[in-house]
């Protein structure tokens, strides 16, 4: 695990860079402020090309682009507060 690791063409720096076992790599991204559709589907492009899942931690309450749930991925959402992470509200 690194913390504020840039993908190999240096096109974005992950918030936490976790390189598994089977060499799979993940870049874990915990998102304050906001992103636009476009702002977000680049971001994601990017990692995509690069190999790499990318993860997105919201915090609660925030206005998620719509593209995540359009991709087929999880909206994550951070409760700071109670030490919770969920993918939807009604989990908490």
């Amino acid at each position: 695990m690194y913390l504020e690791q840039w993908t190999p063409a240096r096109k974005r720096r992950a918030d936490v860079a976790v390189e598994l076992t089977d060499g799979d790599r993940l870049a874990l991204e915990a998102q304050q402020a906001y992103l636009s559709d476009e702002e977000w589907c680049a971001r994601h492009r990017d990692y995509v090309a690069a190999g790499i899942t990318d993860v997105w931690f919201w915090r609660r309450n925030a206005d998620i682009p719509r593209r995540i749930l359009a991709e087929g991925m999880a909206a994550w959402l951070i409760h700071t507060g109670a030490s919770v992470a969920a993918t939807t509200i009604e989990e908490w």
